[in-house]
């Protein structure tokens, strides 16, 4: 259980925010919005040469497959946005809230890895292979317990010189 230095506990959705930054060093920022019960992703890549529109198709394909298998339906819960700035383009992500799974949150970082192996912008930080699997089951199992509670704050996480910063917008 996380605690703040004063030694009051850290709630579970924070948690939850700084398991997912420490686990996947490609994820930018995080960013909960209790209005739209979204989740916001954000992914850094080096360049702007990127087709996005492509990348687009793939991830939603992908995932559609998933939710077909998994519950015999095809369902889009995802959106994907990106902008440009100098030579760096920001790639959002947004997923309902509602039923995100750890397995989704794995193919959605394995389908970005892959796609923009030599573009995407990862802070370097190793974990051994025992802390990310520690760190998918934990995300796992928050992810199945926190229900609602995720939409109720509007968090904003970040890595930043080796660090995950939370805040509460």
């Amino acid at each position: 259980m996380l605690r703040y230095k004063s030694g009051q506990q850290v709630s579970d959705s924070i948690s939850l925010l700084i398991s997912m930054l420490v686990r996947y060093p490609e994820i930018s920022s995080i960013c909960c919005e209790p209005d739209t019960k979204e989740i916001k992703f954000t992914f850094l890549l080096s360049d702007n040469e990127n087709n996005i529109n492509e990348f687009s198709k793939l991830i939603n394909k992908c995932l559609s497959t998933l939710f077909y298998l998994k519950k015999g339906e095809v369902v889009n819960p995802f959106n994907i946005k990106y902008s440009t700035c100098g030579k760096l383009t920001v790639l959002d992500i947004y997923r309902k809230l509602d039923n995100l799974t750890a397995q989704e949150l794995n193919l959605i970082i394995s389908l970005t890895q892959e796609y923009f192996k030599d573009s995407l912008v990862v802070e370097v930080e190793e974990l051994t292979k025992e802390d990310q699997l520690f760190q998918e089951d934990l995300i796992g199992a928050m992810l199945d317990n926190l229900g609602q509670e995720l939409t109720t704050q509007k968090l904003f996480a970040f890595r930043e010189e080796g660090r995950v910063m939370v805040f509460n917008k």
